[in-house]
């Protein structure tokens, strides 16, 4: 790819310095660099750069980047390196950068426009249309966990008894404990145009394995299929009000707890989205059934109806959107409260509130990405739980969770879609009945690759 790159790469940079150049009283930052030693390693890659020693010019451009993050002169010709190179997305991205941080006049600006065409028709698919398009993903990280096996955070346990109440303590077994922990996933989608829209395959595998509370160790099998309209439905779509574009699907997923399945659940769905609204609100409803297989009084059946709003908002420097997200659930439980297979707490209604923030910036490696979730849920069941719990009060949950994190492209590596990744998570329930108190903290670092 290199060798198909050459003779662009020194017809753009000729053209896209002279415009900047020309411009230099226009523009915000200065093309030139302020520090010598800047200017330097700017002059060993361009160097590099004609010399078609791309890898080369891109690592004496960055220095000159971390040297002088003012030197526009640099962000271009880095662009161009990585343009070169193959690496198309991030030779994208370094314009975004150039164009935020510098006024881009509008000659070099409609030049910048034939580059960035000249890299889409560079990215076009040589395969034909009809073909499977793929994506994977793939994770591993070290990390701790405050409570590996979803202790209980108290010591003694009161029940309620005629009359009377019994304090028993509980065994150190179940109560939090601590454990660090290895963790591995791999994910595949792949996709291809079907009819008016794209069919969609997905499936995942993702294992934790702890150090020392093996009983809790985890395997989480997913899959799942999808239809998503390329363009809104004839006529208006559903009702006139819901023209799509739309997408339906459903997913299977099973989870092992040390080693033997503890959960599987099929939901049925179907997004509807707004794209050219403000926020592009989108619809969601959800049909799920969720079975506990050595525990049959536990199984659920749940309608869950969700609205997510994507609103570009302002929060600090390289802030880009917030993700806002209201679900209303309903469970009913299989069996009835007159069944002696009764689900404790019967029925159970849900409120989950979440939202998201990302923020994104170039460092010496290329896109850094930090995120940042909040999310509160709250569940009320129909029935009380249990005689010997609070008199059979009706159980009530509130659970909240907070996280980041952090992910930078590594050092060497970073042109194959190699990341590091460090994250941290609080969660914490709290309930009227005591058995349900739960916290934990997770920390955790490691590497990912998409590709």
């Amino acid at each position: 790819m290199a060798g198909g790159g050459a003779g662009a790469v020194g017809r753009w940079r000729v053209w896209l310095q002279g415009a900047l150049l020309a411009a230099a009283a226009l523009a915000a930052g200065p093309v030139a660099a302020g520090n010598p030693e800047a200017l330097t390693r700017y002059r060993d890659g361009t160097q590099a750069l004609a010399e078609q020693r791309y890898d080369d010019a891109r690592a004496a451009l960055r220095e000159a980047i971390r040297l002088d993050p003012d030197f526009a002169g640099a962000w271009l010709d880095l662009a161009l390196a990585t343009y070169a190179a193959g690496d198309l997305p991030q030779a994208e991205e370094l314009l975004d950068t150039l164009e935020a941080r510098f006024t881009v006049p509008p000659p070099l600006a409609a030049l910048i426009a034939d580059l960035r065409r000249q890299i889409e028709a560079r990215a076009a698919p040589v395969a034909p249309v009809d073909a499977w398009t793929w994506r994977r993903r793939f994770t591993a990280a070290l990390g701790h966990d405050s409570n590996a096996n979803a202790g209980l955070a108290f010591s003694e346990l009161t029940l309620t008894l005629p009359g009377s109440a019994l304090v028993l303590p509980l065994a150190r077994d179940v109560r939090a404990r601590p454990d660090n922990f290895a963790q591995t996933g791999l994910s595949v989608a792949v996709s291809r145009p079907h009819g008016n829209g794209e069919l969609q395959l997905t499936g995942s595998v993702n294992g934790r394995r702890n150090v020392d509370v093996t009983a809790f160790d985890t395997v989480e099998l997913r899959s799942g299929i999808a239809w998503a309209s390329a363009a809104p439905l004839p006529a208006g779509g559903v009702w006139g009000v819901l023209p799509g574009p739309w997408r339906l699907r459903a997913d299977v997923e099973q989870l092992r707890l040390g080693g033997s399945a503890l959960a599987e659940q099929v939901v049925l769905g179907a997004d509807h989205l707004w794209p050219t609204l403000v926020c592009r609100p989108l619809a969601s409803i959800e049909l799920e059934w969720l079975r506990y297989p050595a525990a049959h009084t536990l199984d659920t059946t749940s309608l869950w109806l969700a609205g997510t709003l994507r609103c570009p908002v302002s929060l600090g420097p390289a802030s880009r959107e917030l993700a806002l997200q209201l679900r209303l659930g309903q469970a009913w439980a299989r069996y009835g409260p007159d069944s002696s297979s009764a689900r404790p707490g019967g029925d159970s209604h849900h409120l989950e509130v979440t939202a998201a923030h990302e923020w994104t910036w170039t460092g010496a490696t290329g896109t850094q990405t930090l995120q940042a979730l909040a999310q509160w849920e709250h569940v009320r069941d129909t029935d009380g739980y249990s005689p010997l719990l609070d008199n059979n009060a009706r159980r009530n949950l509130d659970r909240g969770t907070l996280g980041l994190t952090w992910s930078v492209p590594l050092p060497v590596g970073a042109d194959r879609g190699w990341r590091a990744v460090i994250g941290a998570q609080q969660f914490r329930q709290s309930a009227n009945l005591q058995p349900f108190d739960l916290t934990d903290r997770i920390v955790q670092v490691g590497v990912e690759r998409q590709w």
